[in-house]
């Protein structure tokens, strides 16, 4: 996992793709199916992170939501995780190890052990860096603390940059 702060390139580019905010690649449809989305297997990941959540049930916890997500996206995608906390989110979102995961938290508190090219962590507040953003063409939103407050910042700022991408939130 690469590290970054906040004096260091931020830029999304993998495989030679750097997309401007106007082609954010989304799938024109992602299918939801529950079954699917139940039989994503992140066992492989559990060791690496302190968290016994990571492979709990769809519908309880978002991880292999999180990890189909992924998996539906094309080579070279960009996806940020915001609120890294202990890292869980962008081990599944790593799941596919074709996208380019950036992670955003204000504090490393990091459990996550597993050093996985496609994730690099960035110590910086995404209140801070929303423009950044734009390239990402799935948001996964898990601030602290959970009141709302933060999230409704972020979204309205989304907003008025006219984000055309994905937004998950837990």
């Amino acid at each position: 996992m690469k590290t970054f702060k906040d004096d260091e390139s931020s830029g999304y580019n993998t495989s030679g793709y750097n997309a401007p905010a106007s082609s954010v690649p989304v799938p024109a449809s992602i299918k939801l199916d529950h079954a699917a989305v139940q039989r994503m297997n992140l066992s492989e990941l559990s060791p690496h992170v302190d968290s016994q959540f990571l492979t709990g049930d769809a519908g309880r916890e978002p991880y292999r939501l999180l990890a189909y997500l992924s998996s539906q996206l094309p080579d070279g995608t960009p996806i940020a995780d915001l609120g890294t906390f202990q890292g869980a989110s962008a081990l599944a979102l790593s799941f596919n190890p074709q996208v380019a995961v950036k992670t955003y938290d204000i504090v490393d508190r990091r459990s996550a052990t597993l050093n996985r090219s496609n994730i690099s962590f960035h110590l910086r507040n995404c209140l801070e860096c929303v423009p950044d953003l734009l390239s990402a063409s799935l948001i996964s939103l898990d601030l602290e603390p959970h009141n709302g407050a933060q999230e409704v910042k972020l979204m309205a700022e989304l907003a008025r940059l006219e984000y055309r991408g994905l937004v998950v939130c837990d």
